[in-house]
């Protein structure tokens, strides 16, 4: 219901249960405290921030010293001036391991804005909406690394439907599947700096298999915006046209399998 303040350093909770935060009003925010030393670290297990979908108060959750979430959950977090999820400050280093961000709202990061430095593994972010650029994730200055992500269905209005990098540092996906992101330029990344990936067709058939597409790889058009060289990027794929459902009988005649249907095919 109230501004929470959170010191650097702190452990937040419990290997015993799950808690779940529920915002209560556009005043209901989470702030670490402010710290330079990337030494106090913050941990953050089995919690899950629920924004209940009101607008205001900022982003729900601010990192103004590093911190580490594992386990963590972030919904309906909504803000119209900030991030909807999580706002990582310049002094700060945030890594998440095994988080799910779904159905968050802002300005610049339908999730997260990123400020500092931001690590992700095995995380999976969608439903992200941002009202100017990164529907999931906007990175504005550090070094951003995603390792076996998932990021998909989020959308910006303008740049950047998963991602949009508009500062210094090094966007990196690794072994990470983003597709089916949207925006008016760049749907899945936006970045005017240093990107790595998986790039080969090899490699994101085998990395997309699963998925129930077709990769026929990424493609990139680039754009001049104040004097910079920006790329929008996008996963170029189609989706695998799946037989309709049936209940027919296979083969026929006293020798056809007459007792017997065709399985139904999973959508």
């Amino acid at each position: 219901m109230d501004y929470i303040t959170i010191p650097a350093s702190s452990t937040v909770g419990s290997n015993e249960k799950h808690i779940t935060l529920k915002k209560g009003k556009a005043g209901g925010v989470i702030s670490f405290e402010w710290s330079s030393d990337i030494n106090q670290t913050s941990h953050v297990h089995n919690l899950t921030f629920d924004g209940a979908k009101i607008i205001g108060g900022g982003t729900m959750i601010s990192a103004n010293s590093s911190v580490e979430f594992d386990n963590c959950e972030f919904i309906n977090c909504y803000s119209d001036s900030s991030s909807g999820a999580l706002y990582i400050t310049s002094t700060s280093e945030a890594v998440l391991n095994r988080c799910v961000f779904d159905n968050n709202k802002g300005n610049s990061g339908g999730h997260i804005m990123a400020g500092g430095k931001l690590k992700m593994n095995d995380c999976v972010m969608k439903n992200g909406v941002a009202s100017v650029r990164g529907g999931a994730v906007y990175m504005n200055m550090y070094d951003a690394d995603f390792v076996n992500c998932i990021i998909t269905e989020n959308e910006a209005v303008f740049n950047g439907g998963g991602i949009a990098n508009t500062g210094s540092g090094t966007l990196t996906l690794q072994n990470t599947k983003i597709y089916g992101n949207h925006a008016e330029y760049g749907n899945d990344v936006y970045t005017n700096s240093g990107f790595q990936m998986d790039a080969t067709l090899e490699t994101l058939q085998a990395l997309y298999a699963d998925e129930e597409i077709t990769v026929n790889g990424w493609k990139s058009t680039s754009i001049m915006d104040r004097g910079n060289e920006f790329f929008g990027m996008y996963l170029d794929y189609e989706v695998k046209q799946v037989p309709p459902e049936t209940d027919e009988p296979i083969g026929g005649g006293s020798g056809g399998l007459l007792n017997k249907t065709r399985p139904k095919q999973k959508r």
